[in-house]
């Protein structure tokens, strides 16, 4: 998607017209988000973290999800420093299953992995912790949030 920066820079610049509110571009946190050509040309940087925190299942741990979160956090800082501008995570979350935390891109609808709700929550804290009191964090959005449980 980031394949045409003059086209994004004229969209932006036409939106700016008409819509005096900040804007962002939503960035896939894979090969994405680190290249984008027109972030000077929005107020936010926009990425999609479905960062894996960890490489193992069995790595489950507030340590080393803790640890993986702070990695995390400081190749996105890496992005800001050289923009300017602050990081929002427009979209972040991790499934209540076991392995969540290794591929949390990965959204079935059904699978046969166990629920775990404590690696779930974990993960979410190694985040806030990880991010909340970094100056050039502006924010996150939870991702699937269902309010329908028959939709889980």
């Amino acid at each position: 998607m980031t394949d045409r920066p003059d086209n994004w820079r004229r969209l932006i610049s036409n939106v700016r017209e008409v819509y005096p509110g900040p804007l962002t571009y939503a960035a896939n946190w894979w090969g994405d988000y680190d290249v984008v050509e027109f972030w000077d040309e929005l107020d936010y940087i926009g990425i999609n973290a479905f960062f894996p925190l960890t490489l193992e299942e069995e790595a489950t741990d507030l340590a080393t999800l803790s640890a993986g979160a702070r990695a995390v956090a400081d190749q996105n800082k890496t992005v800001h420093k050289r923009t300017g501008k602050p990081v929002l995570l427009t979209e972040m979350g991790f499934r209540s299953v076991r392995g969540a935390t290794v591929k949390p891109w990965e959204w079935p609808r059904r699978d046969d992995r166990p629920i775990d709700l404590h690696l779930q929550k974990r993960a979410y804290e190694a985040i806030l912790q990880s991010f909340w009191d970094r100056n050039w964090f502006y924010g996150l959005y939870w991702w699937k949030w269902h309010a329908d449980l028959t939709r889980l």
